[in-house]
């Protein structure tokens, strides 16, 4: 950003029409203070520009409230397509991530319940929003992420993922299996309760099932 332009030189540091019939000049207009505001100009379109490429958005001279757009995405104000807090149990006090860059921005977030809404190119899924589960340690380096679809019951996208950092790179999603969806697990908890040499044939079996059916 640049420096704050300093007034015209004049006595009240306004400018003044001239009167050519008192012979009273009006004031100059030179180089030395418009080269300033020239780039006190440019430099504050930089400046703006800077934070819609942060948020994603490119300039559109057609339009007049890219900034306020750009803002509310950032800071996770924006209302359409975003995540109520009251809806699906997020309280009033749970940390709206942007959509935008979510995993670097988890990077450097608190450990703690966090939520993120659809649109989000780094969630399993664009077309829902996501609960997050959010324990970092080493200062950031290391960590896991739980993400839980925030829809409704019975919908394809009603799943559960996991995301380990190590050494601050992603090892990509992991959906989390559901124990009481999952037949061949309830299967497996009932062999836990049998007698050894029954333990053995029904290993035997449910291998051999799993291998017929892919």
């Amino acid at each position: 950003m640049k420096d704050i332009i300093s007034p015209v030189d004049t006595e009240d540091g306004l400018f003044h029409d001239g009167d050519p019939s008192t012979g009273i000049e009006g004031t100059a207009v030179s180089a030395k203070w418009l080269n300033p505001v020239q780039g006190a100009i440019i430099g504050n379109q930089q400046e703006l520009a800077s934070v819609l490429k942060e948020a994603g958005i490119k300039i559109d001279r057609s339009k007049q409230d890219q900034l306020l757009a750009a803002i509310k995405k950032i800071t996770g104000t924006a209302t359409e397509g975003y995540v109520k807090r009251s809806e699906f149990g997020i309280g009033g006090n749970t940390p709206i991530i942007s959509s935008s860059a979510t995993l670097d921005i988890m990077k450097s977030s608190q450990t703690g319940k966090h939520a993120v809404s659809q649109g989000s190119t780094d969630m399993p899924s664009t077309t829902v929003s996501y609960e997050l589960d959010w324990s970092s340690m080493n200062f950031g380096r290391d960590g896991a992420l739980i993400a839980r679809a925030l829809i409704e019951k019975g919908s394809v996208y009603n799943k559960t993922y996991r995301n380990s950092l190590r050494n601050r790179i992603w090892q990509g999603w992991i959906m989390l299996y559901d124990e009481a969806k999952n037949p061949w697990l309830q299967i497996w908890m009932c062999i836990q309760n049998l007698k050894p040499t029954m333990m053995l044939r029904a290993g035997q079996i449910m291998h051999k099932k799993m291998r017929l059916t892919g």
